[in-house]
């Protein structure tokens, strides 16, 4: 991220300037980068590679998993139960027929698939 300072001759800090806006401390790009790296299921080394090779710039592995592990996946979680919850609303005071599968472990393979 680049910074453009502009001061009076005083000293006084007049403007200031950067190549992407901050939320809470957070460069947005890292943001929208980390997100669309995770939720279009790439790779980000495949992209801080392509990025690097572009001459652009980029963001740090930590940096990535730090986005995600704090904001993306509890994000994706806290959405999830809320589907989940309205979804279960939806059948409430009606019979349910719950189906499933379950793997049956033989020995160190999974051999066969048991309905339940």
């Amino acid at each position: 991220m680049y910074f453009l300072l502009q001061a009076c001759t005083g000293g006084h800090l007049c403007y200031r300037w950067s190549s992407q806006p901050t939320v809470k401390g957070m460069n947005v790009g890292d943001l929208l980068l980390s997100s669309a790296v995770l939720f279009t299921g790439n790779n980000i080394s495949k992209i801080q590679f392509l990025l690097k090779t572009a001459k652009l710039g980029n963001i740090s592995s930590t940096s990535y998993f730090n986005i995600q592990k704090h904001y993306l996946v509890p994000t994706v979680l806290q959405y999830w139960k809320e589907v989940q919850e309205q979804e279960l609303l939806k059948t409430t005071g009606r019979d349910l027929v719950v189906i499933g599968m379950l793997p049956a472990y033989y020995g160190n393979y999974s051999a066969n698939i048991i309905p339940w």
